[in-house]
């Protein structure tokens, strides 16, 4: 498991070719996933800058209409430090490459009308999850039901819940994980190796982390639940 606790978009200075007024590039930096950018045509040049070096291992992006991106890292004078060519875009997408550490832009060439939330950054790699974890679905559709058997629904689409655990941390290591925890709505890559098991999520944890103390080891119980 994968994740991008240090999601690097949000401090930087976008801007966009093809800008919708009512739809601009800074919507790709907002915590809503479906907040989106939109373009005025079927394509755009977004160009993300900073004003020191970044560290940068992975690009996620979701709530798209794309059908192939192209991402650019360039350094400080300007020099290409790496390119990916997406295809096949995903629901939620995410692509991983060597540590760069000395990314000032990124330039996103998409194809397509619009993109909702992007991420970047160096992802946090989670120690091996216990064999057995529950995936399922958060309901928050309201209903009302009749004496006589009518029923009235407000049907509202389900969200993602999951829970995992890890067991046998050490001290170290539990103090590690502890300091990364947050509030905020972030991506992770569940099952890097197997999209079919779990795709990447974007989400949250429904409660701080809590470490059980066992013999010498701690164990971690998470709960993410799915953000849009």
């Amino acid at each position: 498991m994968r994740i991008l606790f240090n999601e690097l978009f949000e401090n930087a200075s976008v801007l966009a070719t093809n800008e919708s007024l009512n739809y601009p590039v800074t919507n790709i930096t907002h915590p809503f996933l479906q907040k989106r950018f939109q373009s005025t045509t079927t394509s755009s040049v977004i160009t993300a800058t900073w004003t020191t070096d970044q560290c940068m291992s992975c690009f996620f992006y979701g709530f798209h209409s794309l059908t192939s991106l192209t991402v650019v890292y360039k350094n400080s004078v300007g020099a290409t430090l790496l390119t990916l060519n997406i295809t096949s875009p995903q629901d939620i997408g995410v692509e991983y490459f060597t540590e760069l550490t000395t990314v000032r832009s990124v330039v996103i060439t998409m194809n397509g009308t619009y993109i909702g939330k992007i991420g970047g950054g160096c992802c946090y790699t989670m120690p091996d999850v216990s064999a057995a974890y529950e995936s399922g679905n958060n309901d928050n559709s309201s209903s009302i039901s009749s004496p006589y058997g009518q029923r009235l629904v407000n049907n509202i689409p389900k969200l993602r819940q999951l829970s995992y655990s890890f067991r046998e941390l050490t001290q170290e290591l539990k103090n590690e994980i502890d300091a990364l925890y947050t509030p905020k709505s972030i991506f992770f890559d569940l099952y890097e190796g197997n999209r079919d098991k779990e795709p990447p999520i974007y989400g949250y944890f429904t409660e701080p982390f809590n470490f059980p103390y066992e013999p010498r080891k701690y164990s971690l119980s998470i709960q993410i639940g799915e953000s849009k």
